[in-house]
């Protein structure tokens, strides 16, 4: 566990680490994957990264931390893997630490604990399962890089009983149509009370291999969000910046290849891509209030 470069975190919190994806276009560059290998190298982490595994000399960690703090969970993974036939015991094992990651969580009411995933169906099926207390501090989303994945996610997203939920478009590899977020942003009827998705946080891609995001898919998206009252989080252009000032075009890479739309983005890394969306930062936080 440490502080995180992540922007809309404090630190990151791994009591499971692991994929067994890739899922969908948005994981052929993982970062988490990456890093691994590279924690691998260094001898900083043991098993393979497509094995989920609970680790709990970690779990109890946020217990120590005394300011409220947010923290995004696993964020070196999925922490629910597919169901292996026969079951095996590393399998319950780590069904068994998500159980005590949620006592963890809901003793923890000072911090907010940030879960994303893009199974959400994995979570729905433990959730009928085990029918667990979900806490009031935790804050559940899904990631979706294309249209297809947000309407494949979203639904599953909303029938589950978390208290509060989210929509991260990172990578964002594609337009969503604003009627289509639209609808999807809109509250619903729960047992619960009256739900709908409470943040949208976007991002481009970032690393090796890094796809460019035209501006105008970001555009739709803060448009739509400022519409229905939804914060905006944009994390940032990734390694591909628009064309805003002279000097980006000391880069030898571009790319204006998106049919209809002449957008030219050059390759300057993150950091020199910047996290403006036409002059602004967008850092709305819903628990803040828009400003």
């Amino acid at each position: 566990m440490s502080k995180t470069k992540i922007e809309w975190a404090d630190q990151v919190w791994n009591p499971i680490v692991g994929c067994d994806g890739p899922f969908s276009p948005g994981c052929d560059h993982c970062y988490a994957r990456r890093m691994a290998a590279r924690l691998q190298g260094m001898g900083a982490y043991q098993q393979p990264f497509d094995q989920i595994v609970h680790q709990i000399h970690k779990t109890y960690y946020p217990r120590k931390i005394k300011r409220p703090t947010t923290f995004f969970v696993n964020s070196m993974g999925e922490m629910i893997p597919k169901e292996p036939a026969p079951l095996t015991l590393k399998y319950h094992h780590t069904m068994r630490g998500i159980w005590d990651i949620f006592s963890v969580m809901q003793e923890c009411e000072r911090h907010k604990f940030m879960i994303l995933t893009k199974c959400p169906v994995r979570w729905a099926d433990w959730d009928k399962i085990t029918n667990p207390t979900w806490p009031e501090n935790v804050w559940f989303g899904i990631s979706a890089e294309d249209p297809y994945r947000l309407a494949s996610r979203v639904h599953t997203l909303k029938e589950l009983p978390a208290r509060h939920k989210f929509i991260s478009f990172e990578p964002l590899l594609g337009r969503i149509s604003p009627k289509t977020l639209e609808r999807m942003l809109r509250g619903h009827a729960t047992a619960e009370g009256w739900r709908g998705i409470e943040w949208v946080i976007v991002g481009g891609e970032t690393g090796p291999g890094a796809r460019p995001m035209h501006p105008d898919w970001v555009r739709e998206i803060r448009d739509t969000c400022v519409q229905n009252n939804v914060p905006f989080f944009f994390k940032g252009w990734g390694e591909w910046g628009p064309y805003t000032a002279p000097e980006l075009s000391e880069s030898r890479d571009l790319f204006n290849s998106w049919t209809h739309s002449f957008v030219t983005m050059f390759r300057v890394g993150k950091k020199r891509a910047g996290r403006e969306l036409d002059g602004k930062e967008w850092n709305e936080y819903p628990w803040e209030g828009i400003e």
